[in-house]
């Protein structure tokens, strides 16, 4: 879902190409870490994408859609995991389209795990405006179904597909929003000049007696107080 090739749209949109080096930033949490920049790495063996961030990576199944697999942080450990992936899209994409897929869950923030059942809909296109600029998407509803021992559940997750650069640009859930709520703020393709770029709105000055606090690696949110579990 990260650092794509540029898309024409299309009635069916494909499966699209990542690009190394791309680089991109989120306002709001990816996969429950709130990073400053991700960078598009290679593929592994195995068929991975790696997406790194300040010691973070994210694995995604090229040959799935690209979907989530795991997340880890610097010293190797999961912090989140989706067994095969987690059918966040579904290509060739369209209007109506509708899918379903199964997966097991863990999140080592609560320790939890989970078997899910996400079915989706491709719902209709909508022009959207995000801290990187305006995007001819397609929205997408999804309803996440789990299942701890006896204990079922469900929530709702909604997601915006932008074709021109092949990537998701907003997610909304129902719950846990500074988990797992973003939305793009920057996107570079390694090569193109800056100016022709969407950015994010400058931040604001550092008064030149305060000085800059050092780089920290970016802290997890507290645990809502109803852990349903495919809200994290």
């Amino acid at each position: 879902m990260l650092g794509c090739a540029l898309l024409a749209t299309a009635a069916e949109l494909q499966r699209p190409t990542p690009v190394v080096g791309t680089e991109t930033s989120y306002a709001g949490a990816l996969m429950s870490v709130d990073c400053p920049r991700w960078t598009t790495g290679t593929l592994t063996e195995d068929g991975l994408l790696l997406t790194t961030c300040q010691g973070y990576t994210i694995e995604s199944d090229h040959a799935h859609d690209m979907n989530p697999v795991r997340l880890r942080d610097a010293a190797g450990k999961t912090l989140v995991e989706f067994k095969p992936y987690t059918p966040s899209l579904s290509f060739p994409l369209s209007v109506g389209k509708r899918w379903r897929g199964h997966y097991t869950g863990f999140t080592a923030f609560n320790n939890l795990v989970w078997d899910g059942e996400t079915t989706c809909k491709a719902e209709a296109e909508e022009k959207i405006t995000v801290p990187a600029g305006e995007f001819d998407t397609l929205r997408i509803e999804c309803e996440n179904g789990w299942r701890v021992g006896p204990k079922t559940g469900s929530s709702h997750a909604t997601r915006w597909y932008a074709p021109a650069i092949g990537a998701v640009v907003k997610e909304v859930h129902a719950r846990d929003p500074e988990r797992w709520n973003f939305e793009l703020a920057h996107y570079g393709l390694p090569g193109l000049s800056p100016a022709v770029l969407p950015t994010p709105s400058p931040a604001p000055a550092v008064p030149p007696a305060v000085a800059a606090p050092a780089p920290t690696t970016p802290a997890a949110p507290p645990a809502p107080e109803i852990l349903d579990p495919n809200e994290y």
